[in-house]
């Protein structure tokens, strides 16, 4: 594990990825390390776990001297006391152009926070995040191993899932999402006729819906990825349309040669059976095949799409209190 005090850069080799935690303890300072030894030992597991060795990576701490990070981040609240930008940054920089590395895997929240000024790192670990140094540059943010020594040692196969997707992104400079064409139907016939289309394919199809004042706001549908289906229920539809799409809907939801998949689909079903008396028949849920293979991991869907996928963090994209004011 070749840890790079970041006073001490000019013999920086090049490396795809490169893995920043916050600040060394005491013990790691007098030995020139990263971690203390129970932290290395669970980094070290969790490289293993994701199929990493060390020697695939260089490491670095943001902060190189005795000054904890206790002086720029409040641990209670999660959220930065002052920046570290006029101590560190310049050496920092100067590390990114020494080891150019595709990736960089950001341990913990602040140093989470310092490469990409967001915070709440619980909800946006796993994704691949814009460098504000460099936003070329691809962050992906994990929790330190420090955080797993004595408890939270579930924590050490998020990372290891962490560090695999890492891997797999170092390979190349740029972002590489799954891709989404979303089509939103303007007319009726073109709503009937997406509706038709599904029915008559006969595939697996993900559904989901959304719900706003009580209320179905909108459903969405995806038989053909990356192309997906969002329909909405306002009041671009004249009332006999309205009608219309619903009954196509029922025919859709009744129909068992489509299978339906669908995330804590127990809160979709029940809703539309008890809001509009469609029944939903042949369905499969992720949440609950997640719980199956995963029965200690977290089920939600934001967790889920860390884990399984390579699409970019969506719950910053649409904001719920708009969707309540356009409703």
């Amino acid at each position: 594990m070749t840890f790079i005090p970041l006073e001490e850069i000019r013999e920086t080799k090049r490396s795809n990825i490169l893995i920043v935690g916050d600040y060394p303890d005491e013990t790691a300072l007098q030995k020139g390390e990263q971690f203390s030894l129970h932290a290395k030992s669970a980094m070290t597991t969790c490289l293993h776990m994701g199929g990493l060795v060390s020697s695939e990576a260089e490491f670095a701490n943001v902060i190189f001297d005795r000054t904890n990070n206790a002086a720029y981040w409040n641990r209670d609240s999660k959220r930065p006391k002052a920046t570290a930008d006029l101590e560190y940054r310049e050496a920092f920089v100067n590390l990114l152009n020494r080891v150019q590395p595709n990736i960089v895997v950001a341990l913990g929240d602040f140093v989470f926070y310092w490469l990409t000024g967001h915070l709440q790192l619980q909800k946006r670990r796993g994704y691949l995040w814009p460098c504000r140094f460099d936003p070329t540059l691809k962050v992906l943010g994990t929790f330190h191993p420090r955080e797993t020594i004595w408890m939270n040692q579930i924590w050490r196969y998020y990372i290891a899932h962490d560090l695999m997707k890492a891997r797999r992104h170092s390979l190349v400079r740029e972002f590489q999402f799954q891709e989404c064409d979303i089509i939103i139907p303007q007319v009726a016939g073109q709503a009937f006729s997406l509706i038709d289309h599904i029915e008559k394919l006969e595939k697996p199809t993900g559904f989901d819906i959304e719900v706003s004042n009580f209320h179905t706001s909108c459903i969405a549908l995806c038989a053909e990825p990356p192309r997906t289906i969002s329909i909405p229920f306002d009041s671009r539809w004249t009332e006999q349309e309205e009608v219309m799409l619903w009954r196509a809907m029922d025919r859709l939801c009744r129909n068992k040669k489509v299978t339906k998949i669908l995330q804590n689909g127990i809160f979709d079903i029940q809703f539309l059976f008890r809001e509009l008396g469609i029944l939903t028949e042949g369905y499969e849920d992720i949440m609950v095949a997640h719980s199956l293979l995963y029965p200690d991991f977290q089920k939600s869907l934001n967790f889920i799409g860390s884990i399984h996928t390579d699409m970019p963090y969506w719950k910053d994209m649409v904001k719920w209190q708009s969707l309540k004011e356009d409703a």
